[in-house]
């Protein structure tokens, strides 16, 4: 009878102690010297969340801290003033690799820092490569100045249609004027980060992705001579980052590119080394998709890092699903530790703290 009662208490005192160790904190802040398990930062820095305000909230800060992200991206109208004051906020959150701290600063409608009165891509275009370059170095060194290290800024699209969603966004209805534009952006960006999108091209559509998936019927051989060359041309020029867009080249691949294996191995087989980040996943739950199911998808596609900004999912649910699905089989825990270690060398060699 012991040797029951014993055994029924090792087993009761391992449950809690299984819990404990797994259990995601909601409310209490992390400190620097708070171990981190493997397995929540491997996890945890494959995110980037979505910030709003021009303060970071208690809230926001216990998101940050509690889920291990690998970094912000700031949204909504600010003023230098409040993106310094926010950086400098992120950078009291207790972290162990550099986070991304990330803003959309295109110009014209898509811009977060309101002091910058830049124009959007379609007027940017027209500059003459001398002002088209004074104009990217200029909003770069503002961002770098009150602590912005990546700007997901250069739209590689080219604008096929005028009438289309994405068109005022790019550089020009041709291949040739998106190339010359996207080549001298990423030149002139220094010292941000730089990100290219939406790959593998916005422009074939008339649709607008954040509200849709666009299914385009553009062939293999005519979407690799036109459309995938801005991209193709970036990753030979280093760019940092490659967003993939939540777009269906439907004679390619069944699934949007931003959930497609296809195209993550097609940008990795061209020698990218940089990092790959999807759009913003919650505007596939505008298309009645499962958030939890397209994560996952997301995850097996290959993106490094998974963006989240309007999602109606609480961050703590994703990343508690994401630390379940990691260690559901050993062959995914292996693609995450993989994903994990480029993370890690790219912000060790292109990050600071």
């Amino acid at each position: 009878m012991k040797w029951i009662i014993l055994i029924t208490s090792i087993g009761v005192l391992l449950t809690i102690v299984f819990f404990l160790y797994f259990r995601i904190p909601r409310h209490e802040p992390q400190t620097p010297t708070e171990i981190i398990t493997p397995l929540e930062e491997t996890v945890g820095q494959r995110f980037i969340w979505g910030i709003t305000g021009t303060t970071i909230s208690s809230e926001s800060a216990h998101i940050i801290s509690d889920t291990h992200a690998g970094g912000v991206i700031l949204m909504g109208e600010l003023t230098n003033t409040d993106i310094a004051s926010l950086t400098a906020q992120i950078q009291t959150i207790p972290h162990t690799l550099p986070f991304i701290i990330a803003i959309d600063q295109e110009g014209g409608t898509v811009k977060r820092m309101i002091d910058d009165d830049n124009p959007g891509g379609i007027v940017l275009g027209k500059y003459d490569d001398n002002k088209f370059c004074n104009t990217i170095a200029s909003t770069s060194a503002k961002l770098a100045n009150v602590g912005i290290n990546t700007n997901f800024g250069i739209i590689g699209d080219i604008g096929w249609y005028p009438n289309a969603y994405i068109t005022n966004r790019t550089y020009g209805n041709t291949l040739i004027s998106v190339l010359q534009k996207t080549s001298f952006a990423i030149q002139c960006s220094k010292p941000i980060r730089t990100t290219i999108k939406h790959f593998p091209g916005h422009g074939r559509t008339l649709l607008n992705s954040h509200l849709t998936i666009p299914s385009i019927q553009t062939p293999y051989d005519e979407w690799f001579t036109s459309d995938a060359q801005p991209f193709l041309d970036a990753i030979s020029k280093g760019i940092d980052f490659i967003m993939f867009g939540h777009l269906r080249y439907a004679t390619i691949a069944t699934e949007p590119a931003s959930l497609s294996p296809f195209f993550h191995a097609f940008v990795k087989n061209q020698g990218f080394t940089g990092l790959t980040v999807t759009d913003d996943m919650g505007m596939l739950e505008r298309s009645r998709i499962n958030p939890i199911e397209t994560m996952k998808q997301a995850f097996d596609a290959g993106n490094d890092i998974i963006l989240y900004v309007t999602s109606k999912e609480s961050p703590y649910d994703l990343y508690q699903e994401a630390l379940l699905y990691a260690t559901s089989s050993s062959e995914i825990y292996s693609s995450f530790q993989e994903h994990y270690n480029h993370i890690k060398q790219f912000k060790e060699l292109k990050l600071t703290n």
